[in-house]
């Protein structure tokens, strides 16, 4: 009675040490003895080891994805201006996005080597002022070749002067890189983009938007949760 409970706590623990995450001691929940609490107590500490595996793959993950766009934007304008593309009033300008992605992607790896992070049941981002307007403008200087080779028209509707805000400048690049090339990936060939900011009273709408068949109203409610 006393040594095949502890066996059978052992043989979860094994199973736990070797990634079997949803290992649990089940039947025991009853007993208020030694064995009960132990069992207790190797049940929550699974329960807590889990999370932080489930935070961990998620934010190796999203480092992952984000890490792609800058990497792409910095390879096509490389190639752009060796291949003669891009031609040389305009490298100046390629040029600074160069750089501009490179910083960023330096600050998304000193983000994902921040271990502190992995522990903390909160996303905590950088909170700082910035132009939203020039953010949605250098994404859209990005993504200017994709935008070329597809033939679209693009409609712009930005106030005159800075829209500041606070936030994470690199998050919300990369919202709306993933919204400016999810909407030329799905605009038929000489369609139309067309992005704005607007003021909101305190705060500020950035909406994306493109001509083409739209999101089937079945798929909608899934729109934000990860494939």
């Amino acid at each position: 009675r006393q040594t095949k409970p502890l066996k059978e706590i052992a043989d979860m623990a094994r199973k736990f040490g070797h990634g079997e995450f949803g290992a649990r001691v089940n039947g025991y929940e009853n007993r208020r003895d030694e064995v009960g609490e132990l069992a207790e107590a190797f049940n929550a500490m699974a329960d807590s080891i889990a999370k932080s595996e489930a935070r961990r793959s998620e934010f190796v993950a999203n480092i992952s994805h984000e890490l792609k766009t800058p990497m792409t934007t910095i390879a096509g304008f490389s190639d752009g201006i060796l291949d003669g593309t891009i031609t040389p009033d305009h490298e100046k300008a390629a040029l600074q996005t160069i750089s501009s992605e490179t910083r960023r992607l330096s600050r998304l790896v000193r983000r994902m080597l921040d271990l502190s992070r992995l522990q903390s049941a909160e996303n905590i981002t950088a909170q700082e002022q910035f132009d939203v307007s020039e953010v949605l403008l250098r994404v859209l200087v990005s993504l200017e070749t994709k935008i070329n080779a597809r033939h679209l028209d693009v409609d712009t509707q930005i106030p005159e002067g800075a829209v500041l805000v606070w936030g994470d400048p690199d998050s919300i690049t990369q919202v709306c890189y993933n919204l400016l090339d999810n909407a030329i990936k799905f605009t038929p060939a000489g369609g139309t983009i067309r992005f704005g900011v607007e003021r909101l009273g305190p705060e500020v709408e950035v909406s994306i938007w493109n001509s083409g068949q739209g999101i089937s109203p079945e798929a909608l409610p899934y729109v934000f949760q990860r494939f």
